[in-house]
């Protein structure tokens, strides 16, 4: 039995989620003003159950749910480190099967300080390895710790 250590993603798990929650929380107050503008402008054509409302109800569902995907994904849930590989545990669940750390290329593409988003500095990073393609992830600045980092561009 190897020994397994567990990373979990906390700071990049709280950065998306954050930045999820303020995009769809803007587009609902975008959406509502444009719904209360149709219903009291002249001639208004917008009522919550007209064709219109629904229409712009659907709009809004969709760009929320399609943003919130877009926010999460790049953040995975935790790394599971061992002495001859690192598993990344994706957002829904995805696995991917990495080379083990001293083998990885990371180079930062973005820093984030701690603020309101995060309490603790994340980083948007690029991973990969000799016959691994590259990935991206939006993770705590310690979780990759281990990899060999590349020089920014």
């Amino acid at each position: 039995m190897r020994p397994r250590e567990r990373r979990t993603n906390r700071g990049g798990t709280q950065r998306a989620t954050r930045v999820a929650l303020v995009y769809v929380i803007t587009l609902a107050a975008l959406y509502l003003g444009l719904l209360l503008y149709g219903r009291t402008a002249p001639g208004g054509i917008v009522s919550f159950g007209s064709e219109v409302g629904l229409l712009f109800a659907g709009l809004f569902a969709a760009f929320a749910v399609v943003g919130a995907l877009l926010a999460l994904t790049p953040a995975p849930r935790f790394l599971d480190v061992t002495a001859d590989r690192v598993v990344v545990i994706g957002r829904w669940g995805r696995v991917h099967r990495l080379p083990p750390l001293p083998q990885l290329s990371l180079r930062v593409v973005r820093r984030y300080s701690e603020n309101w988003l995060s309490e603790e500095p994340v980083e948007l990073i690029e991973v990969w390895a000799e016959g691994v393609p590259v990935r991206s992830y939006l993770a705590s600045a310690d979780l990759f710790s281990g990899a060999v980092r590349a020089p920014s561009r």
